[in-house]
């Protein structure tokens, strides 16, 4: 059978769209599943899960960055065969790949899983993220075969022309695992409640069975690349093919590993603030990935394209493919960094924008300032205690809570004059500072970290945490508690916020709060 799929004829600005856009799809739809999985982590399950996550993938990037490199070459090497109409010789191509890719994956998946432990300690995992992070990270190293075998295949069918094939199982891997992940991570009838080891034996049962539906298919519909049982002699490794692969693979995939090195790196330095920061770097990275898609879509299509041609001697039509490419990736990708680089400060309710942090560190009035610490500044006034004057320790020096706070009560005016002291988890004799305090403000994302030593009698405490801990008691399998060991706290505490329902429902007031004054800067309108 010949090929279906012919890069070499034809618009080459039809061709380039129209075979990036599957490879562009299937690359919002994983994205669109670690947003949904993060969801469901992370609102679940917490932030020190979040976090877990997020450290396993990162590890994860940096090893699919070797294997990027080893794909694309045989991408390349199958395009140019196709292009040259050499079937036979891409069917090499395709024997000796899948031979050593499948070494190279078992071997990644076996050495990944024996050094998980070094890997989280290498990163400085946070010390809550920790055990659950070599939880999910090994069930990941036993995915990974699947996982690469899934890549190996799509990469040679993109290689043969064919990128829509790629995408329906992509589709099927990304609806098995957001399906799976709510299934295994909560229990339901006979499936055990697994936690966070769920949300890894999802991917890992997902990616297994869309890597057997696609093999499955490829021989049921008789694709020209299928290995024959009279053609098994083509696993049989190639050294040439070996040779040309790794000279291929090795510079493309250095590239993908020197970034994801940078990310690890990144990554160990946030870690050092704790789970709520690593988990909030990790949200952002969600955002890039998507701003990023287009340009790698367009550059995995410009690649087998361009390789084709080189295959079937049409160089002038090369030079066009990788004018093309370029134009497509500055039209697209400059684009979605402007609309990123131009959403209005004005419209941040959230009030995390870097203008509203820096009006709100100015003490500028028009500041969105971020909705917990208006929230727990609008608790305390409300409740009749003024912070003029007090000491108030903040545990917790996150961006989202700790040092908006910090600057909000410092503010001259009403609600502000407040001497304010920022500690957190690594400060030296804590439980001293936080004796010492007026207004205690636990923001730390640690499950019950301030007990009654923590607090002098009388204290005013806020709790903003917010974490789940297990209670076979309850119908759901867990309970919520905040940052501060209440019943302890409050018999020594003047006032304090319950979790849950103390800081949470100021939270949502204080962004409606937000919405108001936004419309109302926008519009004039007055208040």
């Amino acid at each position: 059978m010949s090929p279906k799929f012919s890069l070499t004829e034809g618009s080459i600005p039809r061709a380039l769209l129209s075979f990036s856009l599957p490879i562009l799809f299937g690359n919002v739809l994983q994205s669109i599943n670690g947003s949904v999985n993060s969801v469901w982590v992370g609102k679940f399950l917490g932030a020190a899960s979040l976090a877990a996550v997020g450290n396993s993938n990162v590890v994860m990037f940096l090893l699919f960055g070797l294997m990027f490199g080893f794909s694309m070459a045989s991408t390349i090497m199958v395009a140019q065969c196709v292009g040259a109409r050499n079937i036979a010789e891409a069917k090499r191509v395709v024997g000796t790949s899948a031979v050593f890719f499948l070494g190279l994956s078992l071997a990644m998946s076996l050495t990944g899983f024996a050094l998980a432990q070094s890997l989280v300690d290498w990163l400085r995992t946070p010390p809550d993220a920790l055990p659950l992070a070599l939880t999910y990270m090994r069930v990941i190293f036993l995915a990974l075969p699947f996982m690469g075998g899934l890549f190996f295949l799509m990469a040679v069918l993109r290689g043969a022309g064919d990128s829509r094939t790629p995408f329906v199982y992509l589709f099927m891997s990304v609806v098995l695992d957001i399906a799976l992940n709510p299934l295994l991570i909560f229990g339901w009838g006979p499936v055990p409640r697994l936690g966070i080891a769920g949300s890894a034996i999802a991917t890992l049962i997902a990616q297994a069975l869309s890597f057997f539906a696609l093999v499955a298919h490829l021989y049921r519909t008789g694709h020209f690349l299928c290995i024959r049982s009279d053609e098994l002699s083509l696993f049989n490794l190639d050294w040439r093919l070996v040779r040309i692969l790794v000279a291929k693979g090795i510079p493309m995939g250095l590239h993908l590993f020197v970034v994801s090195s940078s990310m690890i790196a990144l990554t160990s330095l946030v870690n050092r603030f704790g789970s709520e920061e690593t988990a909030a770097f990790n949200a952002a990275m969600q955002l890039w990935n998507y701003v990023q898609m287009p340009a790698l879509a367009i550059g995995a299509a410009a690649s087998s394209m361009a390789a084709q041609n080189v295959g079937a001697g049409k160089w002038d039509r090369v030079g066009k493919i990788a004018t093309t490419g370029v134009t497509f990736n500055l039209l697209i990708g400059g684009s979605l960094i402007a609309i990123v680089y131009a959403l209005n400060p004005a419209k941040d309710v959230d009030g995390l924008h870097p203008v509203n942090v820096g009006k709100l560190a100015i003490g500028d009035p028009t500041a969105l300032v971020s909705c917990t610490p208006l929230g727990c500044q609008r608790l305390l006034l409300d409740s009749g205690i003024d912070p003029a004057g007090a000491h108030v320790v903040i545990v917790g020096r996150s961006m989202l809570v700790g040092k908006p706070l910090a600057l909000l009560l410092m503010q001259k005016r009403r609600g502000g004059d407040a001497t304010v002291t920022v500690a957190h988890s690594r400060s030296r004799d804590l439980t001293e500072i936080t004796r010492s305090a007026d207004i205690l403000v636990a923001a730390i994302g640690r499950s019950q970290f301030l007990r009654a030593d923590h607090v002098r009698e009388g204290a005013v405490v806020i709790d903003v945490g917010i974490n789940r801990v297990k209670d076979d008691t309850r119908p759901s399998g867990f309970r919520l508690v905040g940052d501060v060991a209440f019943d302890e706290v409050a018999k020594r505490a003047k006032a304090i916020t319950p979790v849950p329902g103390g800081v949470g429902p100021m939270t949502i007031a204080m962004l409606m709060q937000n919405t108001v004054s936004a419309c109302q800067h926008q519009t004039g309108i007055a208040g």
